[in-house]
């Protein structure tokens, strides 16, 4: 008889803390019905207060991504981890250097460049690959002004680097961070 108690005992506290933990995971998910969306929205403030940074870029290593606001057009949300499936996946993350410049092949030169400390690539302001063994730009997230004039990044979707820049889930993320 104790032995019947004991395992009832055991099996309302098993079936409670599964309970528990179910609704705890669904609260600090907070992704909606997809349990592998990565990312969230990120708050930035007024447009006006990031032009400031220009022509620099403006970093948030929490989110991993760098805010840069080409001389036209909107502000781009470049994904700090290099593209190159092996880089990515070791976790590399390039990093602004406002004081490097780099010699094109058509003679001009970059000033200021994002550089992928493990397998040698180069980039632009606007995530542009220059140089190195990265299959292409540099990926990104939206860009969005609220109707409250905040500027909001969505880093739930990445964008796929390139000329067109497509929103796609076919781009992996980095296994680390974000």
């Amino acid at each position: 008889m104790k032995l019947v108690r004991l395992l009832a005992i055991v099996f309302a506290a098993a079936l409670v803390g599964g309970a528990a933990g179910s609704v705890i995971t669904l609260l600090v998910r907070n992704d909606g019905d997809n349990p592998h969306v990565r990312g969230s929205l990120v708050h930035l403030g007024p447009p006006d207060s990031l032009a400031r940074f220009t022509p620099q870029p403006f970093c948030v290593a929490l989110h991993h991504f760098c805010i840069s606001q080409p001389e036209t057009g909107k502000p781009i949300a470049l994904y700090t981890y290099d593209p190159h499936p092996i880089f990515r996946e070791q976790g590399c993350e390039v990093v602004w250097h406002a004081d490097r410049n780099h010699e094109n092949q058509d003679g001009s030169t970059t000033h200021g460049t994002f550089d992928d400390p493990c397998g040698g690539s180069v980039y632009d302001i606007t995530g542009h690959r220059l140089f190195g063994p990265s299959p292409r730009d540099l990926d990104s997230f939206r860009v969005e002004i609220s109707k409250e004039n905040n500027t909001v990044v969505d880093t739930r979707t990445l964008i796929c680097g390139g000329q067109q820049r497509i929103e796609t889930h076919d781009c992996p993320r980095a296994p680390l961070g974000d």
